[in-house]
């Protein structure tokens, strides 16, 4: 190799060992390119010293284990001196990971986004069922207060929301489209106590006591004289 391929020997370290390197292993930046792997234009770049125009850090400490391997000089030493001489730049650092592959693609958590989905349902659900559940309860029967009757079979008819489940004294009653029930019982003399029982779904229960008092009634016979 004539010493004209190699280029002038520069000031600093780093460019001195490389070129150095180049001319104890008789090779130029052409031959040095072929067996690293690295293109001559960031060869060049790194014995001119032009290090800003170098890619990240990581990928030039690579280009230097490279070089060292093949010139048989020390890669650590290479790095440190690059470190030294590029103080002034923005590098990332030995440790440093290189950029990701703009290629690769992004894995999403499904995990989170099925959450995220059964989250909204959830809040959307409660949004619709709002109204359900702050109404007040709908509820009207045909027991007065105090109500007294003198026949056994009586017909309890009354109103509620169709929406709300209703029991009577633990009996389930279903109402119709418009809300409208009706329930035949059978009286035992004295009071009659009625736990009419509405309960919607998500929302709290709601009970009404009536009365109902059976009074048997006699009839008395008149002697006539």
């Amino acid at each position: 190799m004539n010493r004209s391929d190699l280029p002038a020997s520069p000031p600093h370290a780093l460019a001195n060992l490389i070129v150095d390197g180049l001319r104890m292993k008789g090779v130029s930046l052409e031959r040095l390119s072929q067996l690293t792997g690295i293109s001559d234009r960031f060869l060049e770049l790194l014995v001119g010293e032009q290090y800003y125009k170098l890619p990240a850090a990581p990928y030039v400490r690579g280009y230097l284990i490279k070089i060292a391997e093949v010139l048989g000089l020390d890669g650590g030493e290479l790095w440190r001196e690059y470190l030294a001489e590029s103080a002034g730049l923005r590098r990332a650092g030995a440790s440093d990971t290189l950029p990701p592959n703009r290629f690769t693609i992004t894995r999403f958590n499904w995990k989170i986004i099925l959450w995220a989905l059964l989250g909204v349902l959830i809040l959307g659900y409660i949004l619709l069922r709002i109204p359900a559940l702050v109404d007040t309860y709908e509820f009207s029967v045909n027991i007065a207060d105090s109500l007294v009757v003198h026949e056994p079979a009586f017909t309890i008819k009354g109103t509620v929301n169709k929406n709300d489940q209703l029991t009577l004294n633990g009996e389930v009653l279903y109402p119709d489209s418009n809300g409208t029930f009706e329930k035949l019982v059978t009286l035992k003399d004295g009071w009659n106590t009625f736990e009419f029982k509405m309960k919607r779904f998500l929302g709290a229960g709601h009970t009404f006591t009536k009365q109902i008092f059976y009074q048997i009634t006699t009839s008395t016979a008149t002697a006539t004289p």
